[in-house]
Formats: structure tokens, C-alpha cells, sequence
């Protein structure tokens, strides 16, 4: 009996799974973007490129704008 409900268990996983999946296809499909917006904005790469031209440090300029390291290694390979 056990073994039954098990079997019923994984199928439905799967089907909900397959569903999930689905879903965020057609999402893509039509234009969607998926994951976390992004923070980085027009005046914030114009802000980052400044203050480097100005020969400031990265992890200076991090701290500066409220942003990670990596958000400015981002921009400036842009």
C-alpha cells in the first residue's frame, strides 16, 4: 500500500514539475525575463565609469554608491 502511494507521489511530482516547467518557458517565449531585477541603472554606470576615469578604487567606489564589487566589475566591462 505504501509502496503504491509512493509510486502516485513521484508521478505527481513529475507532472507538476513538467508544468512548472512549462509555464516558464511560454514565460520566456513571449518576452519575459526571468530572475531578480536588476539595480543597475543609467546614472549608476555613468556614476561608476566617473568616479574610475577620477582613478578611485573599486571596492572605494562600492562603498560609496551602496553597491557590491561585483555590480561594479559588472558595469565597467559594459
Amino acid at each position: 500500500m505504501f509502496q503504491m502511494v509512493g509510486i502516485f507521489s513521484e508521478f505527481e511530482r513529475e507532472i507538476i514539475r513538467a508544468r512548472v516547467l512549462a509555464g516558464q518557458k511560454r514565460y520566456v517565449d513571449n518576452g519575459g525575463k526571468m530572475g531578480r531585477p536588476s539595480n543597475i541603472t543609467d546614472g549608476l554606470i555613468k556614476s561608476v565609469k566617473f568616479m574610475r576615469e577620477k582613478k578611485i578604487g573599486i571596492q572605494k567606489i562600492a562603498r560609496d554608491l551602496g553597491i557590491g564589487v561585483s555590480t561594479v566589475y559588472k558595469v565597467l566591462e559594459v
